[in-house]
């Protein structure tokens, strides 16, 4: 039986191969891969703070910078999209908020590969996070002030910028809630020759009708958001780099949707 937080063997055998530091590979060979990844699991479900890590897994300062580099190669985003099985018989926009601990104030200047990384807001069925990243600031924002694209009532922009990121035809059904029920989203669905389900406002002048009994679905978006909620780590952010933050992001879903 695998410890609380800890992989499974099942599990291990399943993303080992797809970890960075195999033999044969140039560099140092990894050392103990499965117990530095149980380590970060420890940290993405309990939301203890990187010193706190208990002694068993090694030095935590070691851990925190082999995590660190892992986030930044993409590494747990890569393993997700090797072994995540996308299933584009329908698109569930949503959003959702998070708590910013006040450690994760005053990260390190972006550079420009950092630019790129996301703040995180869109989620979709087709196991993969969207991302929206800050601009105008030299350091990375948190709480997202001054970001145009962030805040509340920013969910319908988000959302078609997810939905520019597939090819007409691609997906069958695109869900929504009143959020979404704006011309311009429901023109871009319309340009990618798929069927909308999006909830109408009740003050509409001219009634949209929708499929009631597909809508039903989108319970299956919140109880995602909620799942990967019970990594600490996720539900409030405590790391002062997007990477970072955007790794546990990825280890959450690789642990909820994947293995």
């Amino acid at each position: 039986m695998s410890p609380r937080h800890a992989l499974t063997d099942g599990q291990w055998n399943r993303i080992q191969g797809l970890l960075p530091g195999q033999v044969g590979d140039p560099g140092q060979s990894g050392r103990d891969n499965r117990l530095f990844v149980d380590a970060v699991l420890f940290i993405a479900k309990t939301g203890v703070p990187w010193r706190d890590l208990p002694e068993r897994f090694g030095n935590w300062n070691s851990i925190w910078r082999r995590f660190d580099r892992w986030s930044a190669k993409g590494v747990w985003e890569c393993v997700v999209k090797e072994l995540g099985d996308v299933d584009l018989e329908e698109l569930q926009l949503d959003s959702t908020s998070i708590k910013v601990h006040l450690a994760a104030v005053g990260g390190r200047p972006l550079t420009a590969e950092k630019k790129k990384m996301p703040t995180a807001v869109v989620g979709s069925l087709v196991r993969r996070p969207e991302y929206q990243a800050p601009r105008g600031d030299r350091r990375e924002r948190p709480s997202g002030e001054n970001d145009p694209d962030s805040g509340p009532g920013r969910s319908p922009p988000l959302g078609r910028k997810l939905l520019e990121s597939f090819e007409p035809g691609q997906i069958k059904h695109v869900l929504g809630d009143t959020a979404y029920d704006g011309d311009e989203t429901r023109a871009r669905v319309r340009q990618l020759k798929t069927k909308t389900c999006i909830k109408p406002h009740k003050n509409r002048t001219t009634k949209k009708r929708y499929d009631k009994v597909r809508y039903r679905n989108r319970n299956q978006i919140e109880r995602f958001f909620g799942r990967i909620k019970q990594f600490r780590r996720v539900a409030t952010r405590y790391e002062k780099t997007l990477q970072n933050f955007a790794g546990f992001i990825w280890l959450a879903v690789l642990m909820v949707n994947v293995l």
